[in-house]
């Protein structure tokens, strides 16, 4: 992982952590529900709005660990194929299902701006010394979330 994608991923996390809760309002229960369900075996932690123009979605993933990062070798989700990539890395097509799920289900709302899919790994080390946990970002704008797209269709992979 890039130096300059950790000060990224960790500016985002202490803007994101230093939001009020009255800023964060959860999503409703019907689309938590269906959101687990898409990400199959990676649970989903929490799902909630930061204002009217972002949607935090924030998973686990035992695969993600340091040494999965630093290897760029970590995938979340299935391998994809080439017409679900539709110009996604591999590793961000589970999380575009996603993130097209909050939009379809909030119904297309006109502030929605940004869904960002945060994947959190497990806590490695000791509990006698540093603990780390990688936390991947996964951004997907508006332009992602509108018009048809073959990874919405069920059975796609």
């Amino acid at each position: 992982m890039s130096l300059l994608k950790t000060l990224c991923s960790l500016g985002l996390a202490l803007t994101l952590a230093s939001a009020t809760s009255e800023a964060q309002q959860p999503i409703a229960r019907n689309v938590h529900a269906q959101l687990q369900r898409a990400a199959g075996p990676y649970p989903l932690d929490s799902a909630y709005a930061l204002g009217r123009d972002t949607v935090v979605l924030v998973l686990r993933d035992s695969t993600l660990t340091p040494a999965t990062a630093a290897a760029g070798s970590w995938m979340f989700g299935p391998p994809p194929t080439k017409a679900e990539e539709d110009g996604c890395p591999p590793e961000k097509v589970l999380g575009r299902r996603l993130a097209r799920i909050v939009w379809t289900e909030l119904g297309t709302p006109a502030d929605l701006q940004l869904v960002i899919v945060r994947v959190q790994g497990p806590l490695t080390g000791s509990p006698l010394g540093s603990m780390i946990q990688v936390t991947e970002n996964l951004f997907y704008p508006r332009f992602q979330l509108t018009g048809p797209w073959v990874g919405d269709r069920p059975g796609a992979n």
